[in-house]
């Protein structure tokens, strides 16, 4: 009886072990790798967005992925990578994560993505402006992030005011208070003083800046230029013009050849 007794205790002190084993493995949350920044990239679907609307989105932001100067910034931060993900929006209950966290390591890996974001389809439903809407859906995006961004950013795009869901003051200082920083670029072919709003209503947190865009084909301009800005760590210059300090930048680095 009594080594039946000393058996069952082992037994149980076995299997008590494997539980906490079981448990300690569940409960240690993997770490996250650190990047120079992760960016959540938040594209206008709304109604005044035509299919050649958006498709002009696509491929601008998709080129500037092939860009030899991105490329060379993502290269000049302190890790050399940084995640991006990519948020359609529209009215408050359509936004979806049309691309899901990247890692965007060097060359093979921009054009990769790159590649992916020229084939990704309108996947979310075409309704209001929710400007705040994007903000709330770019916070989820971050608490599910698998990296940990020396800067986090919120990069919107559109061509309209908030006018769905929260008052845009109150998600923008629901952003704002964990330290992430808003961006915006303003297509102004809708509303010309789109980029005033913007600066005065929308964007928030170190170094944010609103790159105006005159229309949707001169959008793929104005995201590469706007992607420069954001990935890079430190200002070139100060000039207090988006286009002059971008234009030291590359005028600053070695010339590199157009990806293939």
């Amino acid at each position: 009886m009594n080594r039946l007794f000393r058996r069952l205790r082992e037994a149980t002190g076995i299997l008590a072990g494997a539980f906490c084993a079981t448990v300690g493995t569940f409960t240690s949350a993997p770490a996250q790798m650190p990047v120079d920044i992760e960016l959540v990239l938040a594209l206008d679907c709304s109604y005044s967005v035509d299919s050649e609307e958006f498709s002009l989105q696509v491929l601008g932001l998709s080129d500037a992925f092939r860009s030899p100067e991105v490329i060379r910034a993502i290269a000049d931060g302190q890790f050399g990578r940084i995640g991006v993900s990519v948020i359609q929006w529209s009215n408050y209950q359509s936004q979806e994560q049309a691309i899901g966290w990247s890692l965007v390591t060097g060359q093979d890996s921009a054009i990769a993505l790159s590649a992916r974001i020229a084939n990704m389809p309108r996947v979310t439903a075409e309704g209001a402006t929710s400007i705040s809407g994007a903000l709330a859906a770019a916070l989820d995006a971050f608490q599910r992030s698998p990296f940990s961004g020396s800067r986090r950013v919120i990069d919107v795009s559109g061509d309209g005011r908030n006018n769905s869901g929260p008052e845009l003051a109150i998600l923008r200082a629901q952003v704002l208070a964990q330290n992430i920083t808003i961006n915006g670029l303003a297509i102004l072919n809708d509303v010309p003083t789109l980029d005033y709003y913007y600066r005065q209503q929308l964007i928030g947190g170190p170094a944010a800046f609103v790159i105006p865009a005159n229309d949707y084909d001169d959008y793929v301009r104005a995201i590469r230029l706007k992607l420069l800005k954001e990935i890079r760590s430190f200002p070139i210059s100060d000039s207090g013009d988006d286009e002059t300090d971008d234009l030291a930048y590359l005028l600053s680095r070695p010339h590199m050849p157009p990806a293939q």
